[in-house]
């Protein structure tokens, strides 16, 4: 999973923009989050999932949630709503600078702590 995520992360320091990244392991999802796939370390293991967002505005990208695909839909929905979170903050206070830090940026912990939205 980290692996994939460096390749992501080297790929966007490199100048690419999100939308013209294209690696085997990820997929986009809603509202502009990625979604970077791992299997399990067994020949039929659960694939995880690391849920990012990469904030155009800030250079930033944001690590929202893990899951596997039975939790896929709730992570959908919590990328969903931090990313609306997010942007909306970002509204109110007419900033694209590192003071739009939602305020749950460092919960999203998989452990049954979903992260609220901003």
């Amino acid at each position: 999973m980290t692996a994939h995520l460096e390749t992501y992360f080297q790929s966007l320091q490199s100048g690419c923009k999100p939308l013209q990244v294209s690696h085997g392991f990820m997929h986009t999802e809603t509202h502009g989050a990625v979604a970077l796939d791992a299997r399990g370390l067994k020949p039929k293991g659960a694939q995880t999932r690391l849920y990012v967002y990469p904030d155009v505005e800030t250079e930033t990208l944001w690590l929202i949630t893990i899951g596997d695909k039975v939790s896929q839909r709730d992570d959908n929905s919590t990328c969903r709503e931090w990313i609306v979170g997010l942007r909306e903050a970002r509204q109110q206070r007419g900033a694209t600078d590192d003071s739009t830090t939602p305020s749950n940026a460092h919960d999203g912990e998989k452990n049954n702590e979903k992260s609220d939205p901003p």
